[in-house]
């Protein structure tokens, strides 16, 4: 999420950003896909929590960043651009609750059919 975070605040004034943040991540999948697979073989279950998490922080920083450029814009008396992100804020967040549901791990329904769902 650092990575990600870094890539979403310094994209618009360093373009190449996006493109060394996204090696660095495909470069960090395949080692830690490897080392999780060949060095720390381990059954791992997080009932879908962790994607949860993770999609929640990623939210809170797109926000957070389009706060940060609303206020930007203010600062320096540039009212369209400032009226065009407070518009788009509000578009994301209109998008974001109407699509938000809750993330389950359907294998881990299928594979527990005797024992009670207390969800």
């Amino acid at each position: 999420m650092t990575i990600f975070t870094i890539c979403i605040f310094y994209a618009p004034t360093v373009p190449l950003v996006p493109l060394a943040a996204w090696s660095f991540v495909t470069v960090r999948h395949w080692v830690d896909g490897f080392n999780l697979l060949t060095y720390y073989r381990k059954e791992i279950d997080s009932s879908g929590t962790l994607i949860d998490h993770v999609t929640k922080t990623a939210l809170m920083v797109v926000v957070f960043y389009q706060i940060c450029m609303i206020a930007y814009f203010m600062i320096h008396s540039r009212r369209d651009e400032s009226i065009a992100c407070a518009l788009l804020f509000v578009g994301s967040l209109f998008y974001a609750a109407s699509t938000f549901e809750e993330v389950k791990d359907m294998s881990f329904e299928e594979n527990n059919i005797n024992e009670p769902n207390f969800s």
